[in-house]
């Protein structure tokens, strides 16, 4: 006890309180403080909410999908595949090569040329293009906005900044953003490649069983890149999430 009645210890837990209540009101001052001016200085044209300024450059780039397979006559598989926002040209190429038929050495490929067909189809199921021959190989190529050059499909800013908490949140913002107005390309598309049949001549379809192909897809498309100033925006990131530990933690003792 000291002078007056009270007790140290109830005198230092009046002052733990304190401190506490001060520091956890500083806290929730900063965070506040903080998320709204960041809001309130994103630069004109930023999209998102958050309190951190992600920065997007469009560059280009190539994706490129291979498949390969074997078809008896008749059969087809299908192949999907993404093809991203800002994708402005998609290039199919499907090969193959003549095999002998299992007949006798003295007269291989007596059933003729085997015939293939490739059909690209787009997001919205429409049919993109398709091409049948006996040739062993099969282009099918999509320019996007009926242009030929990478600018038509080019996005009207190569710059974008995101406001958000963090690079999943910045990444999801952008996604969605490219996904309103129906930006070209979008979605899922899909291959069709079918073994229409394995020649004309007398043996077809009694020794030659089908044929391997070989598919190659090729996306060219404008890429958002993730310019973040590592410096400023990974230090305010931390900064800001000290601060939110901070006040739950105090808030758990009240």
């Amino acid at each position: 006890m000291v002078p007056g009645g009270y007790s140290l210890m109830a005198t230092s837990d009046t002052v733990v309180g304190i401190v506490g209540a001060v520091v956890l009101t500083a806290a929730m001052v900063a965070v506040f403080y903080y998320e709204n001016a960041t809001v309130d200085n994103a630069p004109d044209g930023a999209i998102g909410t958050g309190g951190i300024a992600f920065v997007y450059e469009y560059e280009r780039a190539t994706e490129t999908v291979t498949e390969t397979g074997q078809l008896a006559p008749g059969g087809e598989d299908r192949i999907t595949f993404e093809v991203p926002a800002y994708a402005w040209a998609v290039n199919a190429t499907l090969t193959w090569s003549e095999t002998d038929d299992e007949t006798s050495p003295a007269a291989p490929a007596s059933s003729g040329p085997d015939q293939f067909e490739l059909k690209v189809v787009n997001e919205l199921d429409a049919e993109v293009g398709t091409k049948s021959d006996r040739s062993g190989k099969l282009d099918v190529i999509h320019f996007h906005a009926g242009g030929s050059s990478n600018e038509t499909s080019k996005p009207e800013q190569l710059t974008v900044t995101v406001m958000a908490d963090d690079e999943a949140e910045a990444d999801s913002t952008l996604r969605n953003e490219t996904a309103d107005g129906g930006k070209h390309g979008l979605g899922t598309w899909n291959a069709t490649v079918k073994l229409i049949d394995v020649g004309t001549g007398a043996l077809a379809g009694q020794q030659d069983s089908g044929n391997a192909y070989s598919l190659e897809i090729v996306i060219e498309y404008w890429k958002p890149v993730l310019q973040q100033d590592d410096a400023t925006n990974g230090a305010t990131a931390a900064f800001i999430a000290d601060l939110r530990a901070v006040r739950a933690f105090f808030s758990g003792l009240f």
